[in-house]
């Protein structure tokens, strides 16, 4: 499970953009049969990013919890910080009137165009690599329990200092002076430690 979070687990990236078409249920049966057969490298030795290994996280999550991904991070994360505007749920996004539409650039007259906000749909059998929908007040209220040491705005403890420090140093070097902790890349900024 360290080897998970720190991008240390030996997972080769994969190619999983055709399992985009597929049903929810589809999606997570082929990340699953995908991941089995994906080894590169023994676990602990390399670092190498990979976002389906947060999926695998989950699914470890909700089976020694008996608790959803979505309802535990609703628990134990939206709730206490007052998050009132965060959610996995892409319908529940996208239903209200305030939300922002993907945009990208065309690649043959450089100009920025808007893209169908419903392709975003593709990351919900990947919620966990990075499928919350938010808001910047609610982004906010989690920086801030960030850099309050797992207290939330409202003085509620939602992680231990402990808890959080382990996530925040550095595993394994990625390249040169930047290391990776656990979601976070981690180097020195003259003389501060930059998460």
């Amino acid at each position: 499970l360290w080897h998970l979070l720190n991008h240390t687990s030996g997972i080769q990236d994969a190619a999983w953009l055709e399992s985009l078409a597929m049903s929810e249920a589809a999606q997570q049966a082929y990340t699953m049969a995908a991941m089995r057969a994906m080894q590169d490298f023994l676990p602990g030795t390399r670092y190498r990013y990979h976002t389906l290994v947060y999926y695998l996280m989950a699914e470890t999550l909700q089976r020694a919890t008996n608790i959803s991904y979505v309802d535990y991070l609703q628990r134990y994360v939206f709730d206490p910080l007052g998050m009132t505007s965060s959610t996995l749920d892409f319908d529940q996004a996208i239903s209200s009137e305030n939300h922002a539409v993907p945009h990208t650039t065309d690649i043959q007259t450089s100009e920025t165009i808007t893209v169908p906000v419903d392709f975003e749909r593709s990351v919900v059998a990947e919620s966990p690599a990075g499928g919350v929908w938010s808001s910047v007040d609610d982004m906010a209220k989690y920086l801030s329990m960030q850099l309050a040491q797992g207290i939330a705005p409202d003085g509620t403890r939602v992680v231990s200092a402990e808890n959080l420090l382990i996530t925040q140093s550095p595993e394994i070097t990625i390249d040169g002076p930047v290391s990776y902790g656990m979601g976070w890349m981690i180097y020195d900024y003259y003389g501060q430690k930059f998460v």
